[in-house]
């Protein structure tokens, strides 16, 4: 009895605060601090740093549409949920540490690396869903 009470709530506090620390990535990155950054500082003006951010956040959601059921099913048949959590977890980690690099007018490079990042987090929060 004791043992799965400590099991439950090390759970709850594991997904918790996984939880916690993925809510800054859309906040920071894709929200306010890192789109307004590409925009106005690494694309050329700012209406075509607006279109591209665009485009980039569009392409997430359509490769994320796609792969998610093929990933899902392919997760669920051979038990490998946990295994994408943390590999897709893992990407996304490095490539939001890699947005530090791209100066101004790189913005082919900025956005590769935004998009690998949001299609990770969200590849992520899918398998982290699916334990709930």
């Amino acid at each position: 009895m004791f043992l799965s009470k400590l099991r439950n709530k090390k759970e709850v506090i594991s997904w918790s605060l996984y939880d916690f620390a993925n809510q800054p990535f859309t906040t920071i990155i894709v929200t306010f601090v890192y789109g307004a950054f590409f925009t106005s500082v690494i694309a050329s003006d700012e209406n075509t740093g607006t279109l591209f951010w665009t485009w980039g956040i569009a392409s997430t959601a359509i490769i994320v549409s796609i792969l998610s059921p093929i990933l899902g099913a392919l997760a669920d048949k051979g038990g490998y949920r946990k295994f994408f959590l943390i590999l897709f977890t893992w990407i996304c980690a490095i490539f939001s540490i890699l947005l530090y690099f791209p100066q101004s007018g790189d913005v082919f490079f900025a956005l590769s690396l935004f998009v690998i990042a949001n299609i990770s987090f969200e590849l992520g929060s899918v398998f982290c869903n699916s334990y709930l």
